[in-house]
C-alpha cells in the first residue's frame, strides 16, 4: 500500500471474531472499517471486538462472499481475508488503485497434529499456488508472500474450538475428544495489488 494523507479504509471479509482487523485498524489508525461475515453472530463479535481494541465503531454487514459484494468500486484500501472464502473478481473491483489485498492461506502443515489425530480434514499441497492463480486471473498482481509457522500449547477446550472453527466441524462426531496438546499453525500470507499499467 502506498502512503496516503488519510487513514486507510479496511474491509475484513469473512471477519470471524474480527481479531485481525481490529489489530490492523488500531495499528494503522483506520477510521473506516467494514467487518463482513455470513454469520450474524460473527459480525456482532467483530464489531464488539473492534470497539474494545480501537475505541471506534466498525460497520458490520452480513453477506455471502461468493456473491457480488454490496460495496462500491475502489472503496477499500486494505482487504483482509484470513481463512475465509475468497471472491477475487469482487476483491479486485472494490480495491482502491493503491490498495492491497492480504490473504492468509493454510499450508498442508497447518494444525498437522490435529490432522494426524483424525480431528481435521486434510489440506492439499499447493493451495497457495491455486489462490495466486485465482487472484492473478482476476487482474491482481502478487506483491509479496511470507510463510509463517508457529507451534503452541493449548488446552483441550481450545483445541476443540480450533476444530469447530472450520469445515472439519461438520465431519466430526459431537463430543469426540481432541488428543493433541501442542499444535503448529502454518500459513502462507499473500499480498496482492492492482496491476500497474
Amino acid at each position: 500500500m502506498r502512503p496516503s494523507a488519510r487513514p486507510p479504509s479496511i474491509a475484513d471479509l469473512g471477519s470471524g471474531t474480527g481479531f485481525y482487523s481490529a489489530v490492523v485498524s488500531r495499528d494503522l489508525g483506520a477510521e473506516r472499517v467494514l467487518v463482513a461475515d455470513r454469520s450474524p453472530d460473527a459480525v456482532r463479535w467483530s464489531r464488539r471486538h473492534h470497539r474494545e481494541v480501537t475505541g471506534r465503531e466498525a460497520t458490520g454487514v452480513v453477506l455471502d462472499l461468493w456473491r457480488p459484494l454490496p460495496i462500491v468500486d475502489g472503496a477499500a484500501d486494505l482487504i483482509l481475508d484470513v481463512f475465509a472464502p475468497r471472491n477475487p473478481p469482487e476483491y479486485a473491483r472494490i480495491l482502491s488503485p493503491a490498495g492491497a489485498v492480504i490473504v492468509v492461506v493454510p499450508t498442508s502443515r497447518h494444525l498437522a497434529e490435529l490432522r494426524a489425530a483424525g480431528s481435521l480434514l486434510e489440506i492439499p499441497d499447493g493451495k497457495d499456488e491455486r489462490v495466486i492463480e485465482q487472484f492473478t486471473a482476476a487482474g491482481l498482481s502478487l506483491a509479496g508472500r511470507r510463510p509463517v509457522d508457529h507451534s503452541f500449547s493449548a488446552a483441550e477446550d481450545q483445541l476443540a474450538q480450533l476444530v469447530a472453527m472450520g469445515p472439519s466441524a461438520h465431519h466430526r462426531a459431537e463430543g469426540e475428544p481432541v488428543e493433541a496438546r501442542t499444535v503448529t499453525a502454518s500459513v502462507e500470507v499473500l499480498a496482492f495489488t492492482q496491476h500497474r499499467r
